[in-house]
């Protein structure tokens, strides 16, 4: 904006050594943003003085292991009637339709703050992401509202009492491409959650989530079940990561249950049907495995797409499962054979 007009978006940032990924950044959000604001941490690659050339407001704060103490430095200068948070590694994607959503809102709109869909790539060949974790963030605060952030590490903003709601545009975070970043990440989460106490929900809520992508299962389950005696409703990817963990330790039943609980909380949670029916196929190919390597003659698929309506049935036969899921659209309907339901035929007409 002008001399005397408010401008109507800054961008807070926090950085360090980002000089490879900077100019990339400020120009995937330019049409948005007014007024840059970057607090470097101690960059060693010239991150500052990159920034100060495009354009920001360059403040030094040192870093303490703390996001939220940099993360709150950073939201202080902001004079823009709304303030964006970015990462150097992040592509803001949409940023004039975002421009364009803010600029029409009325100045007494409820919102004080608006969350975006941001895109984790997790795995990418030949230019093409193949995996990837999506969720939605609160990312842009009124600036007035004065939101700032706590904990020292996966930091989220102080939101109580705002009214929430959802902004277009989408940012795409960068940083988690390779195996290399995804495990030094997890290491470090894994050091600064020790500034919490050990029965923070946060703490074990981060704790489980680092243990899993560094595959130490064993360690998974017990901070599982710590943190669903603490909360109400144990969120999806907690169940999943617990589950896995449980599968890799040989124990498929277990899980069974524990996915079986978590759909009892997010009835139709599709990741919670899909390592479901993968906890039921582990459980039965190794009842088939057993029976093969005592002399039976079963012959059987453990589980094929295909089957999974059966399979999904079965846990209904057993309890594992209330019979109100067969009406999902989660799972395509197939016929039942009687009132039990077959895993599988073969010479021995096995269940």
């Amino acid at each position: 904006g002008g001399a005397s007009q408010r401008p109507l978006a800054s961008c807070s940032m926090i950085v360090r050594d980002e000089a490879h990924n900077l100019e990339a950044c400020f120009e995937a959000a330019a049409p948005l943003v007014d007024e840059w604001i970057v607090v470097d941490t101690g960059s060693t690659d010239g991150t500052a003085e990159l920034a100060e050339r495009l354009g920001a407001k360059v403040s030094h704060v040192p870093w303490c292991d703390d996001f939220s103490f940099s993360r709150n430095a950073s939201l202080e200068p902001a004079t823009g009637t709304w303030t964006i948070v970015l990462d150097g590694d992040d592509r803001l994607e949409g940023a004039k339709e975002l421009r364009a959503f803010l600029e029409a809102l009325p100045d007494d709109a409820p919102e004080a703050a608006f969350a975006v869909q941001v895109q984790s790539p997790l795995e990418v060949e030949d230019g093409e992401t193949t995996h990837w974790e999506s969720l939605w963030q609160p990312r842009i605060f009124r600036t007035s509202a004065g939101v700032r952030y706590r904990y020292p590490v996966h930091n989220i903003p102080i939101l109580d009492g705002l009214e929430v709601g959802a902004a277009p545009g989408r940012v795409r975070h960068i940083g988690y491409t390779s195996p290399e970043a995804r495990i030094g990440k997890a290491e470090r989460t894994l050091r600064l959650l020790e500034k919490l106490p050990e029965g923070d929900p946060h703490r074990l809520y981060h704790h489980i989530r680092a243990l899993a992508g560094l595959q130490r299962f064993d360690d998974v389950p017990p901070l599982a079940a710590q943190l669903a005696s603490k909360v109400e409703a144990l969120s999806p990817d907690i169940r999943v990561m617990w589950a896995q963990a449980l599968l890799a330790q040989g124990s498929p039943q277990q899980a069974i249950a524990v996915l079986a609980e978590g759909l009892g909380e997010h009835p139709h949670h599709p990741d919670l049907f899909y390592v479901l029916l993968t906890a039921a196929g582990v459980g039965y190919a190794g009842s088939m495995l057993r029976i093969r390597r005592g002399g039976g003659l079963f012959e059987g698929v453990a589980l094929t797409l295909d089957r999974a309506p059966a399979v999904v049935r079965a846990l209904v036969d057993l309890g594992a499962l209330d019979a109100a899921v067969l009406d999902s659209d989660l799972i395509q309907p197939g016929p039942v054979e009687g009132s039990q339901t077959h895993w599988g035929e073969g010479p021995t007409g096995g269940r």
